[in-house]
């Protein structure tokens, strides 16, 4: 009972895209109420396999966030992160279709995936990807650039979002 959600809102460059945007990010209180960040814990959680049941928590949250809007309020759409291990994890896909079974619910859900993780299962993910995406739900995808193939495997995941790796874009101007 100790994570939180944090919303950073995702903002266009160009007018007409996406007005209302955020993407999710999960912290932890620690027993004295400082906040912890998921470098602290997210690698504990790998480590023991419990990142299916922290990635569902946050889902369940931004569904639970989107349902709680009143009526006539547009719903934003809600980035959320899912770890390698939930993309190769059957149960957990279950548990999520089951959750977004209303398709303006899974519109407004942005499954943000990092390059690393969906490289390592590709097929994993692609079917985990189209499965969600027949639902409405859509994809970024994380760290772009920083995989050795990154452009071979994008033509072959169904991303709807890039999110190209710092490194890349630092001195663009």
């Amino acid at each position: 009972g100790r994570f939180e959600l944090a919303a950073q809102p995702i903002r266009a460059l160009r007018p007409g895209l996406e007005e209302h945007f955020f993407e999710l990010m999960i912290r932890m209180r620690d027993e004295s109420g400082r906040l912890v960040m998921p470098g602290e814990f997210i690698p504990a959680a790998e480590r023991y396999n419990v990142m299916p049941t922290i990635d569902f928590w946050v889902i369940e949250e931004a569904v639970r966030v989107l349902r709680a809007l009143p009526d006539g309020v547009p719903r934003p759409l809600l980035a959320v992160n899912v770890s390698g291990t939930s993309l190769s994890d059957q149960v957990y896909l279950e548990r999520v279709l089951a959750l977004l079974r209303d398709p303006g619910l899974a519109r407004s859900v942005c499954f943000e995936v990092t390059e690393t993780a969906a490289v390592t299962s590709l097929d994993g993910a692609v079917d985990f990807m189209r499965e969600l995406k027949g639902r409405g739900c859509r994809f970024s995808l994380d760290d772009f650039g920083s995989g050795l193939s990154s452009f071979r495997y994008l033509r072959n995941l169904p991303v709807d979002f890039l999110k190209i790796d710092g490194e890349f874009i630092g001195n663009v101007a």
